[in-house]
């Protein structure tokens, strides 16, 4: 019996330990939690998009900094679970787009990344042109970082695009160009979707602008969350932005707000006269939201708070502060656990007119579905600190993987305190450890010792359990030298 317990004990150890603790960098990935990549490797780049594939090969998406001086793609390249680049992939692990600048001053920035359900990506790409306005092209990468042909013409002329991508890999794409702001869809095979089309300002709640900032999300039951920034001068008592959803052809889903729309006011997010910008709006698996919104103060960095939504689109006073919840420093990405809790990434600033942005100390904090710093996360503090002894990251974009696993995405500076953040760079932090898995259940057959006969899954602990064995064996014959029998069996 103690040798049962023993090995219980040893188990329990053993399998706490294959988990960090949540908010620490997975020091198993990369250097110490950050991978980058050294300019020699590839080039100098920016990260602005990730997305996880199921077997844990992380994809990022962004800019190129220096190869082409100032003619400067986007990128695509591929990082193995632990960190390393994937040289299997694209041209040696990373590659510019295809989407070359034609001209001197241009730019491509990858900034979306999503898995499609056939196992390839959607690359988006946002490119400016010193002639002919924006443009916002989408590609579809195959596994092995090549773009696959016959894609169609996923291309809209707009800025600030949105976009998301729907369940049947359909892609949704909102924005604004000189005029107008508007939503625009595609098909599976790239192809403009004619429903968007018809619908492309059915989002609009009739208090804005025509040219008005916009940003989307999938929301449950492949709707679409459109969140509004309202007219750039009102008076105090007006709205400040407007939030709407859409089904999944572009039209109004009707069930929502007032007939699809609601309206958000409140004097906290209307500021010297002037409302404020919503810069992106995040869907909850309850139908609520949260909505990035920055205020219109004249000072740098313009604070941003996360205004939440229930999910009849009202102001959720029960969370935050009646609502709302303010935010410091620089904000660059926040994002959403499945469990809802909330994920932000950026630098702190300290001190006033104008504050000092601290690149030394980069973060990632969770707060509660509530919006109260979750203590649980970053050993106590609520947050970790995304810097190591050889990289200081500076963080744009933020991704959960499936398991739970953060990942930042941005570029870093190779040395510390950073000097020039030139690097291609992921950071990996622990989420939270994987529930235990619920009891299996016993049957009468099995000669009655608790075993079942229907198999399960494969059981991650069985390889520490021989091990335990092994150790058993070893100590048992080690015991029983030492008592003179020649190692032969104890009885008890």
């Amino acid at each position: 019996m103690n040798a049962y317990r023993f090995m219980a004990a040893a188990l329990a150890a053993l399998a706490g330990s294959a988990h960090g603790a949540a908010g620490q960098l997975d020091i198993a990935f990369g250097e110490g939690g950050i991978a980058a990549l050294p300019v020699s490797t590839v080039f100098s780049g920016t990260v602005h998009a990730i997305e996880i594939e199921p077997a844990g090969r992380v994809i990022a998406s962004g800019v190129v900094q220096t190869r082409f001086a100032a003619n400067t793609p986007s990128f695509i390249a591929a990082f193995l679970p632990d960190g390393r680049l994937d040289t299997t992939y694209a041209d040696g692990g990373a590659r510019p787009s295809s989407l070359e600048p034609i001209a001197t001053g241009n730019f491509s920035d990858g900034i979306f990344l999503r898995l499609r359900p056939d196992g390839s990506m959607i690359q988006g790409h946002r490119r400016l042109a010193l002639e002919g306005g924006p443009l916002f092209k989408a590609e579809r990468v195959l596994p092995n970082g090549s773009v696959a042909p016959g894609y169609g013409s996923a291309t809209v002329n707009l800025d600030a695009p949105s976009p998301v991508l729907l369940e049947d890999g359909s892609l949704v794409v909102g924005g604004m160009d000189a005029t107008d702001s508007f939503v625009a869809g595609f098909d599976p095979q790239g192809q403009v979707d004619s429903r968007w089309t018809s619908n492309r300002r059915a989002f609009d709640c009739g208090h804005a602008q025509p040219l008005t900032r916009i940003a989307l999300a999938r929301a449950p039951g492949n709707k679409v969350l459109v969140a509004q920034s309202l007219n750039i001068s009102v008076p105090p008592t007006l709205p400040a932005f407007c939030i709407s959803r859409l089904q999944a052809d572009g039209s109004l889903d009707t069930t929502y707000g007032t007939a699809g729309h609601s309206v958000v006011a409140d004097p906290r997010l209307v500021q010297v006269l002037r409302a404020g910008t919503v810069t992106k709006v995040l869907a909850q698996s309850d139908g609520g939201a949260i909505v990035v919104y920055v205020l219109p103060v004249l000072t740098y960095p313009d604070p941003p708070v996360l205004v939440f939504i229930t999910p009849e689109g009202r102001l959720d006073t029960a969370r935050g502060d009646n609502g709302i919840r303010p935010l410091t420093g620089i904000v660059a990405d926040v994002a959403l656990q499945p469990d809802g809790k909330i994920l932000v990434t950026g630098n702190p600033a300290t001190g006033s007119a104008p504050p000092v942005v601290d690149y030394t100390h980069p973060y990632l904090a969770r707060f509660t579905r509530n919006g109260t710093a979750d203590l649980t996360f970053g050993g106590g503090s609520g947050a970790v600190t995304l810097a190591t002894a050889s990289n200081v990251l500076l963080p744009l974009t933020l991704r959960v993987a499936d398991g739970g696993a953060i990942f930042v995405g941005g570029t870093a500076s190779l040395s510390s305190p950073p000097v020039a953040f030139v690097a291609i760079a992921v950071a990996k932090v622990q989420g939270d450890p994987p529930p235990p898995p619920p009891p299996q259940e016993s049957s009468a057959s099995g000669g009655g010792c608790g075993y079942t006969d229907r198999p399960g899954p494969p059981d991650p602990t069985l390889p520490m359990i021989a091990l335990v064995a092994v150790m058993m064996l070893i100590l048992k014959k080690w015991h029983a030298r030492l008592r003179g029998n020649g190692g032969g069996s104890c009885t008890t």
